[in-house]
């Protein structure tokens, strides 16, 4: 059984998301993140490039990491979806 990403994650601010470009491509953006239920959330402006590949290709990685982008755990990988804005 693979490790608990909210566990890896306990006590971050920010994680490493790793998106896809068409080309397949990675991508990584760091993005400041909350937990809920087990879900990771971020806040972004619509029309980013992040949300724009997201839309194009739902599979995402991502790993806790610094606020400049260093990597402090395990990646883990994951499905980027859309929650309207509240």
């Amino acid at each position: 059984m693979g490790a608990d990403p909210v566990a890896a994650f306990a006590g971050k601010k920010y994680l490493s998301l790793e998106t896809y470009k068409k080309s397949g491509t990675p991508v990584r953006t760091v993005v400041w993140f909350a937990v809920e239920d087990g879900k990771f959330y971020f806040h972004t402006p619509h029309k980013t490039w992040k949300l724009k590949r997201i839309r194009k290709n739902p599979a995402v990685r991502m790993a806790p990491s610094s606020f400049r982008g260093k990597i402090l755990g395990d990646w883990f990988d994951g499905k980027g979806q859309f929650r309207p804005a509240a």
